[in-house]
């Protein structure tokens, strides 16, 4: 019988640790490494924009239809107009209270808070409900007693009492006849429910108000009144209009309460002695005088002062109220100038910041770990609106005058400096301030007729000759490998009236060749 080979097992070492549990092992933890972008973002970042941006709550203070104040500041009255303010509101609460027909004209250069002041009296003291405490938790509130008329509004005296008005605010230009001023009245009051009436002569609106004399005044707000002067049709008519709504505004078997607002200081006195009426009939005059310069910066600070952070200079601020004050006085043209001098701000920002944007994309960062994430350019404006911007905006509005009128306007120095700017410009036409302040010095040195200025006074000149229209001054990117920008200057006149009116100073003679 034969025997099965049997196959050897092999033999399972064991080492000293078998019979010791084996601890498991440990998750291994997975590093996240971060990577710099080679590709930035297909569109440059923007500035932002919307309800938080500075620039757009900036620009909607600076329009001209923004509020001025606020009532808790100033009481309804518009800033250094506290006293037209409260010689209104005197004449309002005295024809009220005694239901009087009374008139009063407002004048005054355009710009000077005429339509703004009334306006705001008109939202503030005439109210369709009662503002008094007493009224306001009265169980009872008074009631009207013409409740078929529009516009009806309650007008609070002094004393408290309270009274029922209707008011209405029209604006002249918009009426292409003059006589059609008294169906513009009528239409302001009468119920839309009521008979339909033509009204075209001071008798026939007399006869509609009388019946609501004693019981309720009528006051009528009209504005641009001059524009009823110059109407297409001929000036006996208009006077004639003018002449009647003021004598409305005396019979004493109506209240009508008359307020005329224009801008010509001599209107009431051209059409009332033409026509020998008596002084009697002459309405109460105030005047708004023009805004000086430290009115107009104190307005703006108020108003600019809503803001977190108000991104103009003290010292821009200052020299465009100074440069509005002395030229008329017009508030709504400082605004004009504050606006454009933040959209050309914008502007520059957002040029830079895309310019930066392109930089980036054209350079090629390397795929190396970082620990932090890549910086981007900021989108806040960097520093504050200084002067250099303000003088871009007056610029503009020098251009229209011609280049003798506005060279007249310099004295020896600026006229020194404008010379050695032509004159650098002649060398290089993408000559910097900074090359043509190296001009000018070299220019000066050689002779001993100056002094050099220094390099902030010589920049300082630079703006004014910005100012003037003269020069322009734009921040441009500097040609060649280097990424920064730089302060290009060019002028903006004509070339033979220049050298006419510089030609009659001998000693600038020397600096024209």
């Amino acid at each position: 019988m034969s025997v099965m080979p049997i196959t050897p097992t092999k033999r399972i070492r064991r080492t000293l640790f078998d019979d010791v549990p084996a601890t498991p092992p440990r998750p291994l933890k997975k590093k996240r490494l971060l990577f710099t972008n080679i590709t930035p973002e297909s569109s440059p970042e923007k500035l932002q924009f919307g309800p938080q941006s500075l620039f757009l709550r900036t620009k909607a203070l600076l329009q001209k239809s923004s509020e001025l104040v606020t009532l808790n500041n100033n009481g309804g009255a518009l800033p250094a107009r506290t006293k037209e303010y409260e010689h209104v509101m005197m004449f309002l609460s005295k024809s009220i209270s005694e239901h009087k027909s009374d008139s009063l004209y407002i004048t005054g250069p355009p710009g000077t808070g005429k339509t703004a002041q009334l306006d705001m009296i008109i939202r503030q003291r005439f109210s369709s409900l009662p503002l008094s405490l007493s009224m306001a938790s009265s169980a009872h509130p008074p009631r009207h007693t013409n409740p078929h008329l529009q516009n009806l509004s309650w007008f609070e005296l002094p004393d408290g009492r309270l009274e029922s008005v209707a008011v209405t605010s029209i604006n002249c230009i918009s009426l292409s006849d003059p006589s059609s001023i008294f169906q513009k009245i009528f239409d302001s009051f009468q119920d839309l429910n009521g008979p339909a009436l033509q009204i075209k002569n001071m008798h026939q609106l007399q006869r509609f108000l009388e019946p609501y004399h004693k019981r309720t005044t009528f006051v009528v707000v009209l504005d641009e009144m001059d524009r009823l002067l110059h109407s297409n049709t001929n000036e006996t008519q208009s006077v004639r209009t003018i002449l009647e709504l003021f004598l409305l505004a005396k019979l004493p078997t109506v209240s009508f309460v008359l307020i005329g607002m224009a801008n010509s200081l001599d209107m009431k006195d051209r059409f009332l002695s033409r026509l020998n009426l008596n002084r009697d009939l002459l309405p109460q005059t105030i005047v708004f005088q023009p805004y000086t310069a430290e009115q107009m910066y104190e307005i703006i600070i108020q108003k600019l002062s809503s803001l977190p952070s108000i991104i103009f200079q003290p010292m821009a601020i200052r020299f465009a109220a100074k440069k509005c004050a002395g030229n008329t006085g017009d508030l709504r043209k400082l605004f004009d100038v504050l606006r454009g001098s933040v959209e050309i701000y914008e502007l520059e920002n957002r040029l830079q910041l895309s310019s930066m944007n392109k930089s980036m994309r054209s350079t090629q960062v390397p795929l190396t770990p970082t620990n932090s994430p890549v910086k981007q350019p900021s989108s806040q404006p960097q520093g504050k609106i200084g002067l250099n911007y303000i003088a871009k905006v007056f610029s503009k509005f020098m251009n229209n005058n011609s280049t003798r009128t506005r060279i007249t306007k310099l004295n020896i120095q600026q006229k020194l400096i404008l010379c050695t700017i032509i004159q650098s410009l002649k060398v290089n036409s993408d000559a910097t301030i900074d090359e043509s302040f190296d001009h000018y010095i070299e220019v000066i040195t050689k002779t001993d007729t100056l002094a050099p200025l220094q390099r902030n006074e010589f920049l300082e000149i630079c703006t004014i000759l910005e100012t003037c229209g003269l020069v322009s001054i734009k921040k441009t990117k500097c040609k060649g490998k280097t990424k920064r920008f730089v302060d290009k200057i060019d002028v903006d006149l004509d070339m033979r009236e220049f050298y006419d009116e510089m030609t009659k100073i001998s000693i600038l003679k020397p600096f024209l060749r």
